[in-house]
């Protein structure tokens, strides 16, 4: 008997914990990287906020914090050839390349 309500006690202690939980930030970085490379500008996404820079000279990063959600990184290209870079809590989560003329884009979704 005395075993239950120990058992029972720790399930309240669980709930507890359970219904004060907090939400996790994470910490995200984009970046755009060439050498010899350029891009007309720096297009940025978080479930959060929306960012363009223009003119964006290489390299480039942001960073911000986020939950959960979609990431998405994108330049067009205008010379030599360009990467992009996505990082959640310093692991590389996404990157692409590409060149003169082309789109570099990268996307990543953070789950819940």
């Amino acid at each position: 008997m005395r075993r239950v309500a120990v058992l029972a006690s720790m399930a309240a202690v669980v709930v507890v914990g359970v219904s004060g939980c907090r939400v996790v930030k994470h910490d995200v970085q984009f970046s755009l990287s060439g050498e010899g490379g350029a891009v007309e500008a720096a297009e940025y996404a978080t479930p959060d906020q929306k960012g363009l820079e223009k003119p964006a000279s290489l390299p480039w990063s942001k960073s911000t914090s986020m939950d959960f959600g979609d990431l998405r990184v994108a330049a067009k290209v205008t010379k030599g050839t360009v990467g992009c870079v996505i990082t959640v809590e310093g692991k590389q989560v996404a990157s692409q390349q590409a060149e003169a003329g082309s789109t570099v884009e990268c996307t990543y979704t953070v789950p819940k």
